[in-house]
């Protein structure tokens, strides 16, 4: 399958057969879809609202109606923000920690 649509659906139905001949139920469908691609939004107004010795708290803006829209900027599934992070004195040795966000 070509496609040149970022994340567009597809149904897709698999049907048995071997030498007995076809399954005897009628496969099910779902729903596929193709590719997934860099997204062209992303959040704005990231600011650092407070922060302690172990947690800090991350305030951002981001256009909620992107999400679950067909041919969204999003390009692809929503799963939310991946936030990278390092101690200060190591980031030279690019130890970095990620933490998956997800906000709506």
């Amino acid at each position: 399958m070509v496609t040149a649509l970022v994340y567009e659906p597809y149904e897709i139905t698999i049907r048995s057969i071997n030498s007995l001949g076809d399954a005897s139920t009628d496969p099910a469908t779902i729903i596929g879809y193709s590719y997934e691609q860099t997204p062209t939004v992303s959040p704005t107004n990231f600011s650092v609202e407070e922060e302690g010795d172990t947690y800090a708290i991350f305030r951002w803006e981001f256009e909620t109606s992107e999400v679950g829209k067909y041919q969204s900027r999003i390009r692809g599934e929503f799963k939310g923000f991946a936030i990278i992070f390092w101690e200060e004195m190591i980031r030279s040795l690019l130890q970095e920690n990620t933490t998956l966000v997800q906000t709506f």
